[in-house]
Order: C-alpha cells, then sequence, then structure tokens
C-alpha cells in the first residue's frame, strides 16, 4: 500500500506507518558512514603524517539545563543519502 511503481522500479513512500523503520535505517547509515569517514581520516593521517579533518565545528543547543551538540563530516552526509536510498528501494 505504501508502495508506487515507477517505469519498473517500487519507490517506497514514507508513511505513519513506516516512519520507525525510515528513522532506524537513516540512523544506522548516519552512524555507519560517520564512522567509515573517521576510520578514512585516521588512514589518512598515518599515510600522510597531518592532521586531515573535514568534520564541521559542534552543532546543537544548550538550555542550560540540558546540552546537546553534534559534530557532522561528510561521512555522514553520503550515509544519511544512502539510508534514503536504501529506503526507497525497498
Amino acid at each position: 500500500m505504501g508502495r508506487v511503481f515507477n517505469e519498473n522500479r517500487i519507490i517506497m513512500k514514507i508513511t505513519k506507518k513506516g516512519i520507525p523503520g525510515f528513522l532506524l535505517l537513516t540512523f544506522l547509515t548516519l552512524f555507519t558512514g560517520t564512522i567509515f569517514w573517521k576510520i578514512l581520516e585516521l588512514i589518512l593521517t598515518s599515510v600522510t603524517g597531518s592532521s586531515v579533518s573535514l568534520t564541521t565545528s559542534p552543532l546543537g543547543f544548550d538550555l542550560g539545563v540540558v546540552a546537546l551538540y553534534f559534530r557532522f563530516n561528510p561521512g555522514s552526509l553520503i550515509g544519511f543519502i544512502a539510508g534514503v536510498v536504501l529506503y526507497k528501494r525497498i
């Protein structure tokens, strides 16, 4: 019911029922992309001997009682895009 046929391909739509699966898949691919990018940075650092980092500065908020910050790198973006593409192809 949540699938649409488009040029001989099945495309998954994000529905209320599919949101938990979508969030889980995108979180896992985002996390995996971040880890792989960090490993790539470590390998490049050991090979070149100089520090390589494309990670952004912390993004988040501080409410005084609770603070939440995230750091993103290109692997995070690649992982997120991969998660969306995988979900749409399921």
